[in-house]
């Protein structure tokens, strides 16, 4: 809040602009009482006020916000609002010598209680501005936690939605594909058949489907490195004319594939019965 010093003292109302305005806070504490206010439109809030006992002594533009000042002569209370857009966006309790500069224009004692106004106001910013750091950090540690579990566990079952990740998400996925490869590297010392469908088909709760429509069109080499990365292998395959066919199976996922190159491109990856590929 940008309080006017009418006895003159234009320092002590630049140093209360500079507090204001750079930190966004208007006063102190925000106003229990009128808490309910906040989002409501201007003319409610304005009757709100007026109901209780308050009035308007003073507004002005700070920050792109108009913030007026209200006064209880009674409870010789001092309340701030913020209005935007037609809608309170915000109220503070301020001291009463926030208020005097517009109650009277009496003597010095108005310029020591706006200065310790700018005090407390700087002090309010940098406890707020503290505050809502610290609410981003913990938002940002979940939402990496998130992001990693969501990676590991695709990792861990051979899948991945193809596009742009966070760093979370890919620490998991790689985290989570070479517990996947040491798990299955463990299971092949002990005489188990990873690639036998039969066996595979015991572990129909951990198989998920994966995605090839995508890969229409795209250059048969890079469209090949993708369906590795996918857990695809090729086992068959034959060369036409024009064309070249190769069929392609992803055990964990109990999904086989027909590929169509023509042109250097695939023109059509086919999802197909696993029979055809056993």
């Amino acid at each position: 809040m940008s309080f006017k010093n009418k006895t003159g003292f234009s320092l002590i109302n630049v140093a209360l602009v500079t507090a204001i305005g750079f930190g966004s806070v208007t006063a102190g504490a925000a106003n229990n009482e009128f808490q309910y206010l906040t989002g409501q439109s201007v003319s409610n809030s304005h009757n709100a006020f007026e109901s209780q006992g308050y009035k308007k002594l003073h507004n002005e533009i700070i920050n792109k916000q108009n913030q007026v000042v209200w006064w209880n002569a009674d409870q010789k209370d001092c309340v701030v609002s913020n209005e935007n857009y037609g809608k309170v966006s915000s109220i503070y309790d301020v001291s009463k010598s926030d208020c005097d500069p517009y109650i009277s224009s009496s003597d010095s004692k108005t310029v020591v209680g706006l200065v310790a106004g700018v005090a407390a106001i700087a002090g309010i910013a940098a406890l707020i501005n503290h505050n809502k750091h610290k609410q981003q950090d913990r938002n940002n540690e979940a939402r990496n936690t998130e992001e990693y579990d969501q990676g590991y566990n695709d990792g861990r079952n051979n899948y991945r939605s193809y596009g742009s990740h966070s760093e979370s998400y890919n620490n998991g996925f790689a985290a989570g594909k070479e517990d996947r490869n040491n798990n299955d590297q463990s299971s092949n010392r002990f005489g188990s058949n990873h690639h036998n469908y039969n066996h595979d088909s015991n572990r129909n709760a951990q198989s998920r489907y994966v995605k090839v429509s995508d890969l229409y069109n795209i250059r048969a080499s890079s469209g090949e490195q993708e369906l590795m990365d996918r857990g695809f292998r090729m086992v068959d395959g034959s060369k036409g004319r024009n064309n070249s066919y190769v069929t392609w199976v992803n055990y964990d996922a109990k999904e086989c594939v027909n590929v169509i190159t023509q042109d250097g491109r695939f023109k059509m990856p086919q999802i197909v019965s696993m029979n055809e590929c056993i």
